[in-house]
């Protein structure tokens, strides 16, 4: 799932090839994120054939086809709507919905939505410390 926007994510800020864009996601995300092209290429068809990247062909220089792709406007569609929406689930490991919404926020310069997800993911942190505090409390009273 996220893998999606990760490529959607880049890709609306450059158009990119295949291979410099997997060489991109694995000097931006290195080991958090590791990708390898079996997980790409099939991630870059979908979006294609969803409408939200655009595919087209160059020649290299040594006859060789390159594609290239771009973000359409359809993909900077969902990409956004994705980016301004706050996730309803929350783990943190490193690779999940919340870090890399919290990337793609500090790499756009978005600090009004940056604030709003890291309001809510502390939030969320209080509300977890509570819960345990309170299972550990009754868990002391139990055993009196």
């Amino acid at each position: 799932m996220s893998l999606r926007y990760i490529v959607l994510g880049l890709i609306s800020e450059k158009v990119y090839y295949g291979y410099e864009l997997k060489q991109e996601i694995s000097e931006i995300f290195g080991k958090t994120w590791p990708v390898s092209f079996g997980q790409l290429y099939p991630t870059l068809k979908r979006l294609t054939e969803c409408g939200y990247l655009l595919r087209t062909i160059e020649t290299g220089e040594k006859g060789q086809d390159k594609y290239i792709y771009e973000i359409t406007q359809l993909g900077k569609s969902f990409f956004n709507r994705w980016k301004y929406k706050i996730p309803k689930h929350l783990n943190y490991t490193g690779k999940d919905e919340i870090s890399l919404l919290l990337a793609f926020l500090i790499r756009s310069g978005d600090q009004v939505q940056e604030e709003k997800v890291r309001q809510f993911h502390l939030q969320h942190i209080r509300a977890s410390i509570e819960k345990t505090k309170s299972l550990y409390r009754n868990a002391l009273l139990d055993g009196e």
